[in-house]
C-alpha cells in the first residue's frame, strides 16, 4: 500500500511539475501576447519604414527593392501593395489610416533639392505633386494634406484634397517665409512653421490660418513632431551651448523641458503615445554610441528609461511607433516590439 501511496504522490508532483514549467507559462504568454522586458523579432524582411494599419498588419516601404508592402505577421505572408519608381527617397509620412503616403525624394544624390510624391495604396496610384511644393503633412482626416507652395521668394499654404486631386488656397504668407508645417490642429484654424535660417537652425512660427495673423516664438529650433490629437508638439529648441526637447502647443508656448541635453545624448527617434500624455523615444549615448529608449512624461517633462533586455541586438533605432501597450520600431533594418506596459 505504501508502494501505490509513493507513486500516487510521485506521480501527482510530476504533473504538478509540469503544468509549473510549461502550461502555466503558455497560457500567460496567450492571455499578454507578450514578452515584458525582450525585444522581440517580428519579420526577417528589411524595411526603412512600416505603419501599424490593426494588430497583425504592417504596411511598410522595403529597402532593397522600394517596393510597398503588406505584411501578414502571424504568417510572414506579404502581398505587394505599390512599385515605386523613384530614388533618394528621404522620408516616408504615412497618412494617418495608412491608405496613402507622401514621399519626400532626393531630386540628386547630393539632396540640394526635393520633389513630393504621393503613393495611394487603395486606387494603386502614384503621382508628383507640383515642384514649386517645398513641404507637405497630413491634415488630422487623412485624406487632405497641407502643401507649402513657394514661387519668386512668396509663400503660401494650401489646403490639397488627395480625393480629387483640387487645391484651395488657406493663407497668402507672401514673403513671410514657411519651410516647414509640424503641426496643424483638429479644426484646421492653426499651423506651426519653421522658417530655416541655415541647415540646423530655423525659426518657430504660429499661424493662424483664418486671420492670417503670424506671431514669432523667442528662441531657435532645428525640428518637430506634432500630436494632432492633442494639438501639441515635441520641438527641439537650441540654446547656447546646447539643445534641448521642448513640449509647446499650438499657440507655441512650452508646456514641459525633458530633461534631457541634445550635447549629452542625440536623438535616434521619438514618437506620441496614443493618449498624448507620454513621449517615447530612443537617444543615443553621445561617448558610448548605445541607444537606449525611454519614456516622457509630456507634461512634466521628467525621463524614465525603459527597463528591457537588449540581449546582443545592436540597437539603431528609426521609425518608432507606440500603442497603447507596445513600442514598435525599426532596428538595423529590422522590425521590432517591446512591451512597454
Amino acid at each position: 500500500m505504501k508502494k501505490y501511496k509513493y507513486f500516487i504522490i510521485t506521480g501527482c508532483l510530476i504533473v504538478v511539475a509540469v503544468i509549473i514549467l510549461f502550461i502555466w507559462p503558455t497560457s500567460q504568454k496567450k492571455k499578454t501576447g507578450l514578452d515584458f522586458g525582450n525585444f522581440i523579432k517580428l519579420s526577417d524582411y528589411s524595411m526603412v519604414s512600416f505603419k501599424k494599419v490593426s494588430e497583425n498588419t504592417f504596411y511598410y516601404l522595403d529597402k532593397d527593392h522600394l517596393t510597398f508592402y503588406k505584411i501578414n505577421l502571424e504568417n510572414q505572408e506579404i502581398e505587394k501593395l505599390l512599385d515605386n519608381y523613384v530614388y533618394y527617397i528621404d522620408k516616408v509620412d504615412w497618412s494617418p489610416d495608412g491608405s496613402m503616403a507622401i514621399l519626400k525624394v532626393k531630386n540628386n544624390s547630393e539632396g540640394t533639392s526635393y520633389s513630393f510624391w504621393i503613393d495611394d495604396f487603395k486606387n494603386k496610384t502614384s503621382y508628383q505633386l507640383n515642384d514649386q511644393v517645398i513641404d507637405a503633412v497630413w491634415s488630422t482626416g487623412g485624406k487632405d494634406t497641407f502643401l507649402i507652395f513657394k514661387q519668386d521668394n512668396q509663400y503660401k499654404i494650401d489646403l490639397y484634397k488627395t480625393d480629387i486631386r483640387k487645391e484651395k488656397t488657406i493663407i497668402n504668407l507672401q514673403k513671410e517665409r514657411c519651410d516647414s508645417l509640424i503641426v496643424t490642429n483638429q479644426d484646421l484654424s492653426k499651423a506651426l512653421c519653421l522658417s530655416f535660417q541655415s541647415d540646423i537652425t530655423a525659426y518657430l512660427k504660429t499661424i493662424d490660418l483664418a486671420t492670417g495673423q503670424i506671431k514669432q516664438i523667442d528662441g531657435e529650433y532645428s525640428d518637430g513632431k506634432a500630436n494632432f490629437e492633442k494639438d501639441k508638439a515635441i520641438v527641439i529648441k537650441n540654446d547656447e551651448n546646447s539643445s534641448f526637447l521642448a513640449v509647446i502647443d499650438i499657440d507655441g508656448n512650452l508646456i514641459s523641458k525633458v530633461a534631457c541635453a541634445q550635447s549629452t545624448f542625440n536623438l535616434d527617434d521619438i514618437t506620441w503615445s496614443e493618449s498624448g500624455d507620454f513621449l517615447f523615444a530612443s537617444f543615443k549615448d553621445a561617448k558610448t554610441q548605445e541607444s537606449n529608449f525611454y519614456k516622457i512624461d509630456a507634461k512634466t517633462g521628467e525621463l524614465t528609461k525603459l527597463k528591457y533586455n537588449q540581449g546582443n541586438i545592436q540597437l539603431n533605432v528609426a521609425n518608432l511607433f507606440a500603442d497603447n501597450k507596445t513600442l514598435y520600431f525599426i532596428s538595423n533594418d529590422i522590425l521590432y516590439q517591446l512591451a512597454i506596459n
